[in-house]
């Protein structure tokens, strides 16, 4: 009866022309769960909804839902929030759920960036240090358009999974290595040297002429990389990775390309939907990539990069990419990539666009790399 009277005060709210409205709960709910269960049956994954966690932005409302799914003992979750005014599924994964406390409200800041708070601070979930902040400090969603979701919905379940998908592309073969594992009191800033490390062993492991490319494999390749990968005072930079990646693969007689698009000015990167498109030609032709997500991004070329935590919430995560794909019907498009931090694979929107108010975690930097004999 809930279900009913939530559609029908969606349906209402439509025809009457308020398109752009604060959504009650209900609706929001109503809505969230379409959205999820509609993107489940567009990826195609035999998993099903178990529960449901509210998630609050920067305003200190609900502005979308964790969900946590199951099939048999396998779990996963997935991220539907109001971005830019849409509700959107924005992160997912069919391998492991979130390990954050239900219990407690939990504030979402975009990409893989979660807070515990009260109404008025919040705290990093995953942060090494004492960063607590302003919870007006986080992204605070616009007014939902209802119509737009609702629209979305509608043009989805008519079609058949998988039928409304373009740019799909997987890289399968690439080895998912945990910087957590690593036997090294750096490991919490070691996300650029194990992403680096899984790409290199994929290349050993898997494409002809490239046997002796690795030095060794698993959490050992990520220490053989980080010899020649520095770190700095917070974490590893753009140039070090270039140079590091660059270095240690001359020494193995390789060569390299690396083609880099950063945060420019403080603000969102200079990233277009090309650039997507290039990705995806990468992945057919299989050569991994490096992604980095996170908010506060200062200016490129040689400032504060991956593994970082800090004041305001400072946060940047280097991730291997393995994979694209696009919904053709709304336009959203995804990266697939795999997470150092649990060596977990995930499912990331390709979130590139200026975001009104306070500026979320989202993609900061890619590197587009071709390693040549």
């Amino acid at each position: 009866m809930k279900r009913t009277i939530s559609l029908l005060l969606t349906i209402t709210l439509i025809f009457s022309g308020f398109t752009t409205v604060k959504a009650e709960i209900n609706s929001i709910k109503y809505l969230s769960d379409e959205v999820a269960r509609s993107h489940i049956e567009l990826v195609n994954e035999d998993f099903n909804i178990q529960s449901v966690t509210p998630l609050y932005d920067g305003t200190g409302e609900i502005n979308g839902y964790w969900y946590h799914l199951k099939n048999g003992t396998n779990s996963g979750y997935m991220i539907v929030f109001n971005w830019g005014g849409e509700l959107k599924v924005t992160e997912y994964s069919f391998e492991r759920d979130l390990d954050l406390d239900t219990s407690r409200r939990i504030y979402y800041n975009g990409l893989i960036s979660y807070f515990y708070g009260d109404q008025d601070t919040a705290i990093l979930t995953d942060s090494k240090e004492d960063v607590s902040l302003l919870v007006s400090s986080l992204y605070r969603a616009p007014d939902l358009n209802i119509s737009k979701t609702y629209s979305s919905i509608q043009k989805n379940s008519i079609i058949e999974p998988k039928a409304y998908t373009t740019k799909v592309s997987h890289i399968y073969g690439v080895p998912k290595i945990n910087q957590n594992a690593v036997n090294s009191s750096e490991r919490s800033k070691l996300c650029t040297q194990t992403a680096t490390a899984m790409l290199i062993q994929f290349y050993d492991e898997n494409k002809s002429g490239y046997s002796a490319i690795a030095t060794s494999s698993g959490t050992s390749l990520v220490l053989d990389v980080r010899k020649d990968m520095q770190i700095g005072t917070n974490g590893t930079t753009l140039q070090q990775f270039r140079s590091g990646l660059t270095n240690y693969l001359s020494s193995r007689g390789f060569g390299v390309s690396i083609t880099t698009k950063d945060a420019a000015n403080g603000g969102y990167t200079n990233l277009s939907d090309n650039d997507f498109n290039l990705l995806y030609n990468d992945m057919v032709n299989y050569k991994p990539a490096i992604v980095v997500i996170g908010s506060a991004a200062k200016t490129g070329s040689g400032q504060d990069f991956p593994c970082m935590d800090g004041v305001d919430h400072n946060f940047l995560h280097a991730m291997t990419v393995i994979g694209t794909y696009k919904d053709s019907q709304t336009g959203d498009m995804y990266l697939e990539v795999i997470d150092p931090d649990g060596g977990v694979e995930r499912t990331l929107f390709w979130d590139i666009e200026i975001t009104p108010g306070i500026e979320p975690s989202a993609i900061w930097a890619l590197s587009r790399v071709t390693i040549t004999k």
